[in-house]
Formats: C-alpha cells, structure tokens, sequence
C-alpha cells in the first residue's frame, strides 16, 4: 500500500485507543495492526515536549505526513495543544525528538491480551492513611 490517508488510519488505531496500555504498548499494537494491514510506517522513541512540559521516554508513529500519538494525554492532559490519535505532523504545536527503532509486531494471543480492557470487578482499592491504592483481586 502506498499512501493511506488519515481516515483509513483512524479506522483500523481508534479502536486501540481502550486499551488498558501506555504509550509503548500502545505503539506496539498500532505497529502490529499496520504492519498486519502492509502499511509502512516508523516507530520512533524520544520525547514529546509541549510548552514547559516534557515527557521521556515517548514512544509514537510516523506514517508519511501523519504522526501517530494515542498516549501523549495520558502524561499531559487533556488539552486540545496535547496531540491524540492521527494527526498531520505540520499541524502540532508539540515537539517531538527521537530516533527511528525496530519493532516486531505481537503474536495473535499477546495482541488479544493487551487490548483487552481490565475487567471493572478485577481491581479493588486498599485504602491506608487516605492514600488508595489499586490491587488485583488475588494478588498481595
């Protein structure tokens, strides 16, 4: 496939998007699902930079002019200047800094795994000295 525009490419990530990941693993199962579909594509790890605020390590995408960032909110809020999903790189206000690295795409089970939402009754709260704290049921 030569070129893919953005809509194609919001099509098969924004479903991603309820992954229980961060931005590594998220950028593990966009590489799979674009490599799966024969899309070429970057991944790259660096740094995001928006304003005063920096995040390091970052894991995103590159396919031609669009860049690729589900997890960038998740560090820096929810602000319309913090990129998220597809979005046309001449476009961002953020800076982003890295260097291309090889990834391998997920095996069909550990995809499954990873994009699986962590069921609600799964996780429990304790509570010491106001502070709570998640905890898996059945685990320490």
């Amino acid at each position: 496939m030569d070129r893919v525009d953005a809509a194609r490419l919001r099509e098969l990530l924004d479903p991603l998007d309820a992954a229980p990941v961060e931005c590594d693993g998220m950028t593990r199962l966009a590489c799979t699902v674009l490599t799966n579909e024969g899309i070429a594509h970057s991944v790259l790890v660096g740094s995001l930079v928006i304003g005063e605020q920096t995040v390091v390590p970052h894991f995103w995408i590159e396919v031609g002019e669009y860049l690729i960032d589900y997890r960038a909110r998740m560090w820096l809020g929810q602000s319309d200047a913090v990129p998220h999903g597809v979005c046309e790189k001449h476009a961002l206000c953020a800076r982003y800094s890295g260097e291309q690295i090889d990834m391998e795409p997920l095996s069909d089970e550990l995809f499954s795994i990873l994009v699986t939402p962590w069921p609600a009754e799964a996780m429990c709260y304790t509570e010491s000295a106001g502070n709570k704290t998640p905890k898996i049921k059945g685990m320490g």
